[in-house]
């Protein structure tokens, strides 16, 4: 789940992406955000075993991203503005999607 907290002192958009607990989830990073995908950023396990990060981004700007599970597995987020999800998917270009937020 991605939800979006606009922090006008800043002007900066605050996401949070939290992915839900997955017993087979040793760790999870999310890369892609502003064109980097060789650093992965490391979400944070939670008690209830989901996985959890918080970044400021500048508005008005699109970002594509995946998750990296365990080293090996890319995981996009579902789309579904109802649910608090990523906005669109797009071509990855290796025959996957990559999921897009809109800031």
């Amino acid at each position: 789940m991605i939800t979006k907290t606009n922090v006008k002192s800043k002007n900066k958009i605050k996401v949070k992406f939290v992915l839900e607990a997955n017993s087979s989830y040793k760790t999870v990073e999310l890369l892609g955000l502003n064109n980097d995908w060789q650093n992965g950023l490391a979400l944070k396990k939670r008690k209830d075993g989901a996985f959890y990060t918080e970044v400021e981004l500048n508005p008005n700007e699109s970002h594509s991203f995946k998750y990296r599970i365990n080293g090996d597995t890319w995981l996009e987020e579902p789309v579904g503005a109802t649910c608090g999800n990523c906005d669109c998917h797009v071509d990855d270009g290796f025959g996957g999607k990559n999921s897009v937020i809109h800031t």
